[in-house]
């Protein structure tokens, strides 16, 4: 792949993690993988992306519940010190739920967020609580036959606050879970660009 770095990524607890760095873009994305999942289920997308102008962090998430908001923390602060002016998470399952925790408890939070079928909480990431405190646009996607995690995209977005314009809520019919709905870029692309400023 053209233009791939390793990235060392250090969670604020000093959990080592590893990543990979795509592009060169001033708008980043960060990618959180789903539980028993690894930074190489993006890495189609995140070529993708790189392809189209944008810096794409992917990450392994370290293999416990516990600090995996930590992980994404730390892959959004990794991203901005690598040059990304804006910064965008996008997170599979446990990784959309983490992306939630992690951009309600940023400083500086991202600028925008992508819940692919987040559970609501799992262990200590409570996401309903996450979410009432969220200060970016946030899309929410899952499949109405994949439960829980189409009532946990409603839940999600009924906490989120702010206006209807900086948060969408989009339970489709029939669908993957999670990473597997990335084929959404196709379908939902718009919808997604337009909540990310992308």
């Amino acid at each position: 792949m053209r233009n791939c770095v390793g990235a060392a990524v250090f969670a604020a607890d000093d959990t080592p993690l590893v990543g990979v760095m795509l592009g060169t873009g001033q708008a980043g994305i960060v990618l959180a993988h789903g539980s028993g999942g690894d930074l190489c289920e993006w890495l189609p997308y995140a070529s993708e992306r790189a392809a189209a102008g944008y810096r794409v962090l992917a990450y392994d998430a370290r293999p416990s519940l516990l600090g995996k908001d930590l992980d994404a923390e730390a892959a959004v602060e990794a991203i901005r010190r690598a040059g990304a002016q804006r910064v965008a998470i996008a997170g599979s399952s446990l990784g959309a739920l983490a992306a939630i925790v992690a951009g309600a408890s940023l400083w500086t939070p991202p600028d925008a967020i992508v819940s692919l079928s987040a559970p609501d909480s799992v262990g200590p990431m409570r996401g309903l609580e996450a979410a009432t405190r969220l200060r970016a646009p946030v899309f929410f996607l899952a499949a109405e036959d994949d439960a829980p995690f189409s009532d946990a995209a409603r839940s999600l977005y009924a906490e989120a606050p702010g206006p209807v314009a900086s948060r969408l809520g989009l339970v489709v019919r029939r669908g993957p879970h999670a990473v597997d709905s990335v084929q959404w870029r196709t379908r939902y692309a718009s919808q997604s660009r337009a909540t990310c400023g992308a």
